[in-house]
């Protein structure tokens, strides 16, 4: 079994390198998670939850986490 890599292994051999965190890009992405529920909250309301549309809802509630992890 191997062994886990200590994360400074990989800075000093340049596999990896350090970034500032993008707060813009985070604000838009946390912004466009909100809009992408309201909508997925909206269709709901309107089309109700069936076994012909849980897929899609269940599809655009992961792309909502995903923007917000």
């Amino acid at each position: 079994m191997r062994t886990l890599k200590n994360f400074d292994e990989f800075l000093k051999k340049g596999i990896v390198n350090r970034r500032k965190p993008d707060l813009i890009r985070s604000k838009a992405l946390v912004k466009e998670a909100k809009k992408r529920k309201l909508f997925l909250e909206q269709m709901k309301k309107k089309l109700g939850l069936s076994n012909e549309n849980a897929n899609y809802f269940i599809e655009n509630s992961y792309d909502v986490l995903i923007e917000l992890i």
